[in-house]
């Protein structure tokens, strides 16, 4: 009995979340993937250009108990540069992001390359509030590696582990794409010397694009398609300089697709260090998915380094099965600083003997 659960739990987990709706991707420390997150967050940074990396891996506890099991694993990488100043203050950012989703027994991927644009338009003149809108194009390609890996629960309950129970011929072998149109607003601005905050709203799937893995219909045959639902996102990020060593990063994230909600809460406290005599601050706090996990964060930011690690602690009805063993991830960027050395005309002095 405790293997049919399982195999049943996972069935559900990977094939029905999975294939037929598709998990779109997410982040634990959702502050380090900035282009994931909103078109607006492109270029906003100082700096000529950034570079950011994250990957996560998440339920790695199908892996060990079921061994035909596996869990989700999605790396991403962007880069961002502003491109053109505006006005005086005003300037517009561009921006590339990638993504490779892969969840399941069957490898379910979704490869995913997108580009984005931003403007960035100052509301003062001294330019400590901003008003960002930016913009994202691309492409998503869906498809399934190991299709003969799958387990459905026809063939649990029929006793026939393994064998199939769909019509695989309607699955492209190079899989299917679909366009992503994303929008979206951020407001940032310098409250006062000590504190910095932001909050953004993005849409995405404005185009409701067909997010169907099957060529021609369902997987069952039954035909139809699969419209992506709009997501709603609205996030936010306070900076708040306490003395001069420890500094509060709270942060918050709220996602709607589907009548599905995610909420999660985050406070991070940084404290400055000296490290060969640069500027070194350790970070560490913790954050809540509500219904779902608690997350430890760790963190440091040196230079224009900035180092993210985070462990998810589950805290939902899979604790009895994963153990608290949830999604871990790893997040580094980079902004890159390239600066043209003045041109000082030399002055010849001649003093009056």
């Amino acid at each position: 009995m405790k293997i049919l659960k399982l195999l049943l739990l996972s069935s559900f987990i990977f094939l029905f979340a999975g294939i037929l709706r598709g998990q779109d991707i997410h982040w634990t420390q959702f502050t380090m993937s900035p282009l994931t997150l909103n078109p607006a967050l492109t270029g906003d940074f100082e700096g000529t250009f950034r570079l950011a990396g994250i990957y996560r891996d998440q339920f790695n506890f199908v892996r060990s108990q079921n061994p035909g099991g596996k869990g989700f694993r999605t790396p991403s990488f962007s880069v961002d540069v502003p491109i053109l100043m505006l006005r005086k203050n005003d300037w517009v950012s561009a921006g590339l992001v990638m993504y490779a989703d892969k969840a399941g027994t069957g490898g379910l991927t979704n490869n995913g390359f997108l580009a984005s644009g931003s403007y960035h338009l100052a509301l003062d003149k001294k330019a400590k509030s901003y008003l960002v809108a930016g913009i994202q194009f691309g492409s998503v390609i869906r498809e399934i590696k190991d299709r003969q890996a799958l387990t459905f629960e026809d063939n649990i309950l029929n006793g026939q582990l393994g064998a199939a129970s769909i019509d695989f011929t309607k699955i492209p072998e190079d899989g299917e794409n679909y366009s992503v149109t994303n929008f979206g607003l951020m407001y940032r601005t310098a409250a006062n010397k000590q504190t910095d905050f932001n909050l953004g709203l993005a849409v995405s799937y404005i185009t409701r694009p067909n997010g169907t893995i099957t060529a021609g219909g369902g997987l069952g045959g039954s035909g139809g398609e699969f419209k992506r639902p709009l997501k709603i996102t609205l996030h936010g990020q306070m900076e708040r300089r306490m003395n001069d060593n420890f500094t509060l990063y709270p942060a918050f994230i709220f996602q709607n697709s589907a009548k599905v909600n995610e909420i999660a809460l985050q406070a991070m406290g940084g404290y400055n260090l000296t490290f060969k005599e640069k500027a070194l601050q350790a970070k560490a706090g913790l954050g809540y998915r509500v219904g779902d996990a608690v997350q430890v964060l760790l963190g440091a930011n040196y230079n224009d380094w900035q180092f993210g690690l985070a462990y998810d602690l589950t805290t939902s009805g899979l604790t009895s099965t994963n153990n608290l063993r949830g999604g871990f991830e790893l997040a580094l960027s980079k902004i890159i600083k390239i600066y043209k050395e003045p041109n000082v005309p030399p002055v010849l002095f001649c003093p009056d003997l």
